[in-house]
């Protein structure tokens, strides 16, 4: 049985609905949790992309997605070339509904709690990690497009 409903908000781009996350608790997060998120959702958007941005360089799509895409109050300001691959994720992003599919899940978490290099991150940035996800599910479960948590062992 699916965990994510199939409803018009299961059509929601996943970055779409991480930027709504981000600024919904912009203003009770502490500027290491803001940076935290950061780093976590835009492992996950990469995660989440159709395919690969080959047009830009990979640390110029995480700048722009860790720097001004999950910081609201630098991402109307974000310079013309951040901008452009702003256009692209967001074109290029997954819906909502990539959840209901456990590889992906899977593939997701993976990249999430692993380093540049492909290593595993240490046990307590993989707990930071879990709790940043745990929040956006959460968010996800109170609009009614998550009908769970879909990573392993989530609520």
């Amino acid at each position: 049985m699916p965990r994510w409903r199939t409803g018009a908000s299961g059509r929601e781009a996943s970055y779409d609905f991480a930027v709504q996350y981000v600024d919904s608790v912009w203003a009770d997060t502490a500027a290491h949790g803001r940076r935290n998120m950061a780093k976590v959702f835009m492992k996950t958007t990469i995660a989440l992309l159709r395919r690969e941005p080959t047009d830009y360089e990979p640390v110029a799509v995480r700048r722009a997605l860790r720097e001004h895409a999950f910081n609201k109050n630098k991402r109307d300001t974000a310079p013309p070339e951040m901008q452009a691959i702003l256009r692209f994720v967001q074109r290029n992003s997954l819906s909502m509904a990539a959840w209901e599919d456990p590889a992906k899940v899977e593939e997701v978490i993976r990249q999430v709690n692993s380093l540049l290099n492909g290593k595993q991150a240490a046990a307590s940035s993989i707990r930071r990690n879990r709790n940043a996800l745990s929040g956006i599910f959460d968010y996800a479960i109170k609009r009614g497009v998550l009908a769970a948590d879909p990573t392993p062992g989530g609520k």
